[in-house]
């Protein structure tokens, strides 16, 4: 994962050991992950994995949310501004059955509440666009 750290702005990982979770568990992430997809088009293979965020940036995002929601809107509002990315897959330590937290109900009402949040047009505080690299600055940078 940190070997991709400078390949692009973001680096996402995502685990390739779905099959550790349960079909219940596995089922759920796939739905929001199309969900995810569907709605803001990035196509990523997991939005809640592990992240290498550019400080710079994500401490000019507005994130209104914490808990289960907070890293979705913080990787959702980073990509609405352009910045670029790199998928890495990762295996991770499979889950203890029953020991998510991630479904129940007020999980599933906190995360409608994010993603209505990231529809609105301004997800963003005041960044100045003409900041955000572009291609050609990244490539010279390396």
């Amino acid at each position: 994962m940190f070997k991709a750290a400078g390949a692009a702005d973001l680096v996402i990982t995502y685990r390739d050991n779905q099959s550790d979770r349960s079909v219940n568990r596995s089922l759920q992430s796939h739905s929001l992950r199309f969900i995810l997809n569907c709605l803001f088009g990035f196509w990523l293979s997991d939005y809640h994995s592990m992240i290498v965020y550019p400080v710079k940036w994500l401490r000019q995002i507005a994130v209104k949310t914490d808990g289960y929601g907070y890293q979705i809107c913080a990787l959702i509002s980073l990509l609405q501004l352009g910045l670029t990315y790199v998928q890495v897959p990762v295996s991770l330590n499979a889950e203890l059955k029953g020991s998510s937290r991630a479904l129940r109900l007020h999980t599933y009402f906190e995360l409608g509440g994010t993603i209505v949040s990231l529809l609105r047009p301004v997800p963003i505080r005041d960044v100045d666009l003409s900041r955000v690299p572009t291609d050609t600055e990244r490539a010279a940078a390396r």
